[in-house]
């Protein structure tokens, strides 16, 4: 094969080339636009829910109680909801980024008790309201990470095949008194195809995150 011959290959091959990049190029950006779309789509539903949920909670007698109490009433009530569920969805995305960049932990144990040391000498929130099921998981460990130029807490629990993210945040993290008023885990939500369900005490915002999609977030209640 002369020179020639080879210089009209390469030539040929390098256009083929351009033609199949081209050809990908359009698919790869509908694609990611696409996903993007869902993405924003799953997180205007998961809001709308949750203001319907307020406003529910809002006709109950616990809503009429707190309404007396405050001076915004049942529409304070979803204020602070939704203000829960923006932090809901900010969350799941950092756990996300996280997974895809690797999950990695910076205290690495399987007792709780060590945990809340490590997490006190950090300056990190502790988890002062542990859900049952919570506590007859298996501790992986835990990190402190920053979200809104705060501290936060993520301890890792597991239950079996199963895997949970327990998030732990002040009250003061968000907007004054969002933090849900019950003790007790809200109904399981999705957000971005993961379970999730939040309670509040005092001190602190929990938010518990399922890693499996599609898994059975109450074994953790």
């Amino acid at each position: 094969m002369d020179g020639e011959h080879l210089r009209v290959l390469g030539e040929r091959a390098k256009a083929d080339f351009g033609h199949a990049k081209r050809e990908h190029a359009p698919k790869t950006r509908a694609h990611r636009e696409a996903r993007d779309i869902d993405r924003r789509a799953d997180v205007r539903a998961h809001l709308e829910h949750r203001e319907h949920t307020v406003e529910s909670l809002a006709r109950d007698d616990f809503g009429r109680e707190q309404a007396k109490r405050t001076r915004h009433g049942p529409k304070l009530r979803i204020a602070r909801l939704e203000e829960l569920a923006q932090a809901e969805v900010e969350l799941v995305e950092m756990f996300d980024r996280m997974r895809t960049e690797g999950l990695s932990l910076d205290h690495v144990t399987d007792q709780l008790a060590e945990v809340n040391i490590w997490l006190a000498d950090a300056g990190a929130p502790l988890p002062y309201l542990m859900q049952a099921g919570l506590r007859e998981a298996r501790p992986t460990g835990c990190r402190v990470l920053e979200w809104r130029g705060r501290k936060v807490t993520m301890i890792c629990f597991r239950k079996g095949d199963a895997a949970a993210h327990l998030f732990v945040l002040k009250r003061e993290a968000l907007v004054p008194e969002a933090a849900l008023p019950s003790r007790e885990p809200g109904p399981v939500q999705q957000v971005n195809g993961h379970p999730v369900a939040a309670w509040g005490c005092r001190k602190c915002q929990y938010v518990l995150v399922g890693a499996q999609k599609g898994m059975c977030l109450e074994d953790f209640f």
